[in-house]
């Protein structure tokens, strides 16, 4: 997938700087070789799903420089979340995470609560426009715990 923008680059909804022209793909060569100068990354509406939220969790597993992932409207399901889950436990640079209108139910909600209890680098978490019933919502409220607000569900 292959991202259109003016020259120079732009500022994204949530402040990322997005390059001018960049594939997914170079994005995840950048991650997977510890570029210290990817802190923040925006792979809103691309079309990751499940399969792209696999290779994207292998890279943030081996990444220690990047601090804040938008993942908004990408079709990531709870396969995606259990692999996001598994690189949350190891990596701990990561800050910022938000994955919000996608796929998600309760499953997917579990395995992410279940790493935030060894993660402790995340400081916001965004959830919301997924389908979470109140199970894996109580899920990620309690393991979120005593860091306060930065959860949105």
């Amino acid at each position: 997938v292959e991202e259109e923008r003016p020259e120079g680059g732009e500022h994204s909804g949530n402040g990322a700087l997005v390059p001018q022209t960049r594939s997914t793909e170079s994005y995840m060569t950048s991650l997977r070789a510890n570029d210290p100068h990817l802190v923040e990354l925006d792979l809103g509406c691309v079309a990751l799903g499940d399969a792209g939220a696999t290779e994207l969790a292998g890279a943030l597993r081996v990444n220690s420089f990047l601090l804040d992932l938008y993942l908004g409207s990408n079709a990531l399901g709870d396969v995606g979340a259990t692999e996001l889950a598994g690189a949350l436990r190891v990596n701990s640079s990561l800050r910022e995470l938000h994955i919000r209108y996608n796929w998600l139910q309760d499953a997917g909600a579990t395995e992410l609560a279940a790493a935030l209890r060894v993660n402790s680098s995340l400081r916001s978490l965004r959830l919301e426009g997924n389908e979470l019933e109140f199970g894996g919502k109580e899920a990620l409220r309690i393991a979120w715990g005593v860091r306060g607000g930065g959860l949105r569900l």
